[in-house]
């Protein structure tokens, strides 16, 4: 089992977002890359000017690999 690093609400609060679902969530790793994420990680959606990991948020939820807390 991973450690805990931090939960979604202390997430939220340093880059000023409101939690969607569990804000006491632990979270275990941070991605950037959404093929890697596992359960009780955080997948942080960067946009540069080739991508948008946003749309790779959005096709990932309907694919369920996502959780469904998110900030």
């Amino acid at each position: 089992m991973s450690e805990r690093l931090l939960c979604l609400q202390q997430a939220a609060d340093w880059v000023g977002a409101q939690v969607v679902g569990d804000p006491q969530a632990w979270v275990s790793r941070v991605h950037t890359d959404s093929r890697t994420v596992q359960a009780g990680d955080l997948f942080v959606a960067l946009k540069g000017d080739q991508f948008d990991g946003h749309d790779y948020l959005r096709q990932d939820r309907k694919s369920t690999r996502l959780n469904s807390s998110h900030i």
